[in-house]
């Protein structure tokens, strides 16, 4: 289900005498991007990005972004019967599709292993534009810009060996090809350019150390 139409349908269910139940896994937001030097994520967003996250096919032929995650289910272990938690949710596999734009981008799915402890949160790396999507510079005319809507789906496993599947995540994309422009080298030739987490995208974070 999409996440905007979630709350509606929780309402509406609600007043028609039903027992809704959220989803217990669901994607929450697209963070910023953390210091460069670093380029190292807490639990939480630091902060969210403001603007479609872009890719510049110019530069690169991939988007990584890190992605809020949020995991409802309790820890349910028990010190005094020595049962251990087993609602930590384990993130498998994200599935992809897209719509809108100039380019048809074949839908894809990827393997992945990260965890959401039980009623927390984690910042997962996703590609919502991996390299195998095929795009390159000659995808798109130099100077041209579109714009796509990544749909994101995540499947898992809790603890338990349960699973779960979240609520489809929408990622507005800006894709171009010399929008961007890459970043240039530090003006200080004893320095060192460090990039978080690529030249090429946005949202990133540079500095020179």
């Amino acid at each position: 289900m999409n996440r905007r139409l979630l709350p509606i349908a929780i309402a509406a269910a609600a007043a028609a005498g039903c027992t809704v139940t959220a989803p217990t896994v669901a994607f929450s937001a697209i963070c910023s991007m953390p210091d460069a030097a670093t380029c190292a994520f807490g639990g939480t967003c630091d902060a969210q990005i403001l603007s479609p996250a872009a890719i510049d096919l110019s530069i690169t032929n991939e988007l990584f972004l890190g992605v809020e995650a949020h995991n409802q289910a309790l820890d349910n272990s028990d010190k005094a019967s020595g049962r251990i938690n087993t609602h930590d949710a384990y993130v498998q596999e994200i599935d992809i599709s897209y719509a809108g734009g100039a380019l048809a981008i074949p839908s894809t799915s990827a393997r992945m292993q990260q965890r959401i402890p039980a009623n927390g949160t984690a910042v997962l790396g996703i590609l919502p534009i991996p390299a195998g999507a095929g795009l390159t510079g000659g995808s798109l005319g130099f100077g041209t810009t579109t714009q796509v809507i990544a749909t994101m789906k995540g499947k898992g496993i809790f603890g338990d060996g349960s699973s779960f599947e979240t609520p489809e995540f929408e990622i507005p994309i800006t894709i171009c090809n010399g929008c961007l422009g890459a970043i240039p080298p530090c003006a200080d030739p004893v320095q060192t350019l460090f990039v978080c987490p690529q030249d090429g995208q946005r949202p990133l974070t540079f500095t020179c150390k």
